[in-house]
């Protein structure tokens, strides 16, 4: 059985790894990275150190047990570090607070070269086969078959299943193309 998941997000990766047993798994991701909106971009310093900033997701929390057992099984976790620094955060008026006192006290897990290494890792750990900057933009079902084809209207792929793991308002419009 071959599956196409769209989107390579966390939830998309997320079901790679969990329905990877199956014959053949390819994942579509329109953006060239992997993790969605856990990205992470660096910038070079004049002395040679290279900073790291994750523009989506800045941490991830592991608040019960199963949280803990999941990104134990899937993630590399004893590379994961607590960044163990209040998070401040932005108001409409573009005034920094604290941020949360509560939500600062618990533990905020990265990695050193930035949350992006979360997607990275999903694929490497899955081995997963993922086609990057292929942005699917209609589907067809015929004879039992899914038949992917990209914003320019090009086949880039067939499959006996279909799982759609993008933000709902683009999955909506994929779904009603």
């Amino acid at each position: 059985m071959t599956i196409a998941i769209i989107g390579a997000g966390a939830a998309g990766l997320s079901a790679g790894l969990t329905l990877r047993t199956y014959d053949m798994i390819t994942l579509y991701e329109k953006s060239h990275g992997r993790g969605g909106r856990v990205a992470t971009r660096w910038h070079d310093l004049p002395d040679g150190q290279r900073v790291y900033v994750d523009h989506g997701a800045q941490y991830l929390r592991d608040e019960t047990p199963e949280m803990h057992r999941l990104m134990k099984k899937l993630l590399p976790i004893e590379e994961l570090n607590d960044i163990a620094r209040p998070v401040w955060t932005f108001d409409a008026a573009n005034q920094i607070s604290a941020g949360d006192r509560q939500q600062n006290e618990a533990p905020k897990w990265s990695y050193s070269q930035g949350l992006g290494t979360f997607g990275k890792m999903m694929v490497k750990r899955g081995s997963l086969q993922v086609r990057g900057e292929v942005r699917i933009g209609k589907l067809a079902y015929a004879d039992g078959l899914y038949a992917l084809f990209d914003t320019d209207n090009n086949q880039v792929g067939n499959a006996d299943r279909l799982v759609i793991a993008i933000p709902a308002e683009q999955a909506a419009d994929l779904i009603a193309a």
